[in-house]
């Protein structure tokens, strides 16, 4: 059963409460392969300046990290978000074998009860 504070199930999608490493490692990698990918041709005088060039690429990887992060926040929600649904399903599972549980009690109550007073009469 999935008790409600169980904290191992709300960071079980970032592998134990690691989403800060995950993040940062996959910004590294983006900003890795932004350094690595070729250098369009240049289509104007003012993309031949190297400066030009390093400022968008810089701006591009501020971006695609921005990007990342937004990413990353709205997949640890969503973990969240699936852990607390999850909570609430045990929650209505226990609830409905609490209430069968009963249902089989005034049953039998109600079997036994016959019996003995079927006895009396």
């Amino acid at each position: 059963q999935i008790a409600p504070g169980n904290a191992a199930l709300d960071q079980s999608w970032w592998g134990g409460g690691q989403g800060s490493i995950l993040a940062s490692s996959a910004i590294s990698a983006a900003a890795a392969s932004s350094n690595n990918q070729q250098r369009p041709p240049p289509t104007d005088s003012s993309s031949s300046d190297p400066r030009n060039n390093d400022a968008r690429r810089q701006q591009q990887t501020s971006t695609n990290a921005k990007q990342l992060m937004q990413l990353m926040d709205s997949l640890n929600r969503l973990g969240n978000e699936n852990a607390q649904l999850m909570r609430e399903v045990e929650d209505a599972r226990a609830a409905r074998a609490e209430a069968k549980a009963a249902k089989d009690m005034m049953a039998k109550f109600k079997a036994e009860y016959g019996q003995r007073f079927g006895k009396v009469k």
